[in-house]
């Protein structure tokens, strides 16, 4: 027989366990709500589903993007746009749906250390449901490193243009296998041991219209880029100004280079008659503004491991005339979709020749080389074989994280 204190210590401690599993099961309950209040489900039944699919094994793959910049951007936001397209043309080629993580297209406020870490505990908590992550996310190494240890999934980076992790990606992060975006940037990541191979960006063929004839009051020049020092605006007048050719400036100001940009300024102001601020180009503005170009100027100063803008000119069929740094001899097929330079006078003598360029022979550059479907080409190959597989049929759930 208990007690009357047995009874009430027995009492309490079922008490004490249903307030445990209730705790639980609402903790439960609600991120499961969370999941599915912020996550977008496209139905592949939507798309043309290619005839070469049928052969192909089923992968689950994560693609988690920067926790900064919606997927799709609105405006700027070339990684995300890179991003959003791989996982449309996955989902053509079979995928049975994309879940997609929606945020604010930007914040206002830096997001603090702690709260990366609960945005990749989420990756870690759902990185058992899927064959492959595949992270987009440059400045989080640490998190990632961690996801990759504790879990048996296949983890990849593709590193896009994080120059100041290349080191830590040779050393301190050398066992995650890594993606890069052009030979230039692999050069860069050379310590790295686990690189797996590189994969050029692409764009769908559809995503700009060909301009075989430019239509503009005045025949200009397109300069396309964030303000900052090393994209050089500064070069791009001056080559325009001795050129005596009217040059439209398109740029997204950078909160952090607001003195640089008073700087551009004065110089657009002092040449007025030929040179023009657009401010920042949208997508639906993008065609127009680099197909009606005579051709588009890219005289950055700094190792940029790709430079989506110049695919995007050449889709519209606006030869590039860009400077011989980084991936450009790589992406630019020189003679046929544009000009390299390296001087201010070669730049002039370069938008001289780019100008007269068969604009069509621009346009097929792009499509031999540059279209999402040879993007994905590419990754797929790599998926493959990093999961050491040969006979496989290839039809999966993708999710693409973007806090």
């Amino acid at each position: 027989m208990l007690t009357k204190q047995e009874i009430l210590k027995k009492c309490t401690k079922t008490k004490i366990t249903i307030i445990i599993v209730t705790i639980i099961f609402i903790y439960l309950f609600m991120f499961r709500i969370l999941i599915h209040e912020r996550f977008y489900i496209h139905n592949s039944k939507s798309f043309k589903i290619s005839q070469k699919v049928v052969t192909k094994r089923l992968l689950r793959i994560a693609q988690i993007s920067p926790p900064e910049i919606s997927v799709p951007p609105k405006k700027y936001g070339s990684i995300e746009r890179t991003i959003s397209y791989l996982t449309e043309e996955l989902v053509k080629r079979g995928h049975d749906q994309l879940i997609h993580y929606f945020r604010p297209a930007y914040n206002k406020e830096p997001i603090p250390m702690e709260r990366y870490e609960w945005l990749f505990n989420q990756v870690r908590m759902m990185a058992a449901k899927f064959e492959i992550l595949h992270f987009h996310t440059g400045e989080h190494f640490e998190f990632v490193d961690e996801i990759c240890k504790g879990n048996r999934v296949t983890c990849i980076v593709t590193a896009h243009d994080f120059m100041k992790w290349y080191p830590t990606l040779g050393f301190e992060h050398n066992r995650l296998p890594l993606i890069t975006i052009s030979d230039d940037q692999k050069l860069h990541s050379s310590g790295n041991p686990n690189y797996i191979g590189t994969a050029y960006h692409g764009l769908p063929k559809n995503q700009y219209k060909f301009i075989e004839k430019p239509f503009s009051k005045k025949p200009y020049l397109a300069f396309l880029a964030r303000m900052v020092p090393e994209k050089k605006p500064d070069m791009a007048i001056e080559i325009a100004v001795k050129l005596g050719f009217h040059l439209k400036i398109g740029a997204k100001i950078i909160e952090n280079y607001y003195d640089y940009w008073d700087k551009i300024n004065k110089l657009i102001e002092k040449h007025k008659n030929i040179v023009e601020f657009v401010g920042e180009v949208n997508e639906t503005q993008k065609n127009d503004f680099l197909g009606n170009a005579n051709a588009f100027l890219n005289p950055i100063n700094w190792p940029e491991p790709f430079g989506m803008v110049m695919i995007e000119s050449m889709a519209c069929g606006t030869p590039v005339v860009a400077r011989n740094m980084g991936a450009v001899p790589e992406v630019i097929d020189d003679g046929i979709s544009g000009v390299t330079f390296n001087t201010v006078e070669e730049g002039v003598e370069a938008v001289k020749k780019a100008i007269k360029m068969n604009r069509k022979k621009v346009r097929e550059a792009f499509e031999r080389r540059f279209t999402i479907e040879k993007n994905v080409d590419r990754i797929e190959e790599i998926y493959i074989k990093r999961l050491n597989l040969e006979k496989y049929r290839f039809k999966s759930i993708l999710l693409i994280i973007s806090w």
